[in-house]
């Protein structure tokens, strides 16, 4: 592996978009002045400013959000507050391990939690308007949709229950299925090599990092969704995790990657499709966040570079960058300057590589956020749409943690 790996343009626009916060504060504020329920409906607009209006009935008293492959249903009675999402109906067939892992699931949630009905499962919470703090509110909705659009996928697969909600999706066209595709083709082949390449010179360093780049490159260039997603969230778990050898973790990964490439178009393309959603599983990025985070990583890389290793710093660089897209919803003008920087260094020689990803992340830490190529972000629709709409195992080399 001589070049460094190649970048791809998202094939959709991503439905999550960085939120407001003055609109945050402004729902704080209000709830600190004991008007409860109009810091309910601004914390309802920093969510998603057309949830009133598109998802609530004439008095804004009810409201039914689609978000994935569920809908949250939230209700105002009087003073009181409840929130519940229809999630699964009980399978025929293996109930006790079904019933033993939804148990697990509840644990793990913090205030909601799933209750069985008449062999209906539906998420719950509930409190008075007057304890409802957005925070609090803000972290029980966040869990009830990440957890509903994650599990009803896992539970459908492995224990054949049956959804409460059909999802409203929209497929993508043939075209972004064909070209969502080839990425996925493209990359696994692309990593593949590079694993063989780098295990050939014993630099299991790189084979860690090389299958990390390409799984968070697929994330944020085709966007999979159900099943899809859950698996390779599974996989890029696992590659984080500190309680197996490095040579398990990185026989998995490429277990992974292989198995990846190996699926069939039948396979991929119900995967592949956009669907509305309420509330993003990534925080919102600032530039201080991610000048924070790229500083240390810089100075790292300019002394990768100024001593001629040219491939550990572009893929410490590569790496970086592709885990804040992994992260965090980053602002459109870092965004540009991060896109730009990959694309002018994708499938070039490490040397020239490096200096560019290099020249990007110090302009970014010095708050220079010129777009370098000068001809726009690589993205094929409006950047400003786009964007509305690990446990540290390589320390030394890479920096950061796993997402959550």
């Amino acid at each position: 592996m001589k070049k460094a790996f190649t970048f791809h343009s998202p094939v959709i626009r991503h439905a999550a978009r960085i939120a407001d916060e003055a609109i945050w504060e402004k729902s704080l504020e209000l709830f600190d002045n004991k008007q409860y329920l109009a810091s309910f409906y601004t914390l309802l607009d920093y969510l998603n400013p057309d949830v009133r209006a598109k998802h609530g009935n004439a008095s804004g008293s009810e409201f039914s959000v689609p978000h994935g492959s569920i809908v949250v249903n939230i209700r105002i009675e009087g003073e009181q507050l409840t929130v519940t999402a229809p999630f699964l109906a009980m399978p025929e067939k293996g109930k006790v391990p079904f019933m033993r892992q939804l148990a697990s699931l509840n644990d793990d949630l913090i205030m909601p939690q799933i209750v069985l009905e008449d062999d209906r499962l539906n998420f719950v919470f509930g409190c008075p308007l007057a304890m409802a703090h957005p925070h609090k509110l803000y972290n029980a909705i966040r869990q009830i949709c990440l957890f509903g659009d994650k599990w009803d996928d896992e539970f459908v697969t492995k224990f054949g229950a049956t959804r409460l909600y059909e999802p409203k999706i929209t497929p993508y066209d043939s075209a972004t299925v064909e070209k969502a595709i080839e990425i996925i083709r493209q990359s696994a082949a692309e990593c593949l090599e590079a694993v063989s390449w780098f295990e050939g010179k014993r630099d299991f360093q790189n084979v860690w990092g090389a299958i990390s780049i390409t799984l968070f490159k697929i994330f944020h260039a085709v966007v999979p969704q159900g099943q899809l997603l859950n698996d390779l969230v599974k996989a890029l778990d696992y590659h984080f995790r500190d309680d197996i050898s490095p040579a398990d973790m990185m026989k998995a990964g490429r277990a992974a990657i292989e198995k990846l490439g190996a699926m069939s178009v039948e396979q991929l393309a119900p995967e592949l499709y956009s669907v509305e959603t309420l509330i993003s599983d990534k925080d919102n990025a600032t530039l201080a966040n991610i000048q924070e985070a790229l500083e240390e990583r810089a100075k790292k890389a300019r002394k990768s570079f100024e001593s001629k290793d040219h491939l550990n710093c572009a893929m410490s660089i590569l790496y970086t960058l592709y885990k804040i897209w992994y992260d965090k919803l980053v602002p459109d003008d870092v965004n540009a300057v991060m896109t730009d920087a990959l694309k002018r260094s994708s499938a070039v020689d490490f040397e020239t590589a490096a200096e560019i990803l290099l020249t990007a992340i110090e302009n970014i830490v010095e708050g220079d956020l010129t777009v370098e190529g000068g001809a726009g972000t690589g993205f094929g629709f409006d950047m400003a749409a786009y964007m509305k709409n690990v446990q540290d195992m390589m320390a030394s080399f890479f920096g950061g943690g796993t997402k959550k």
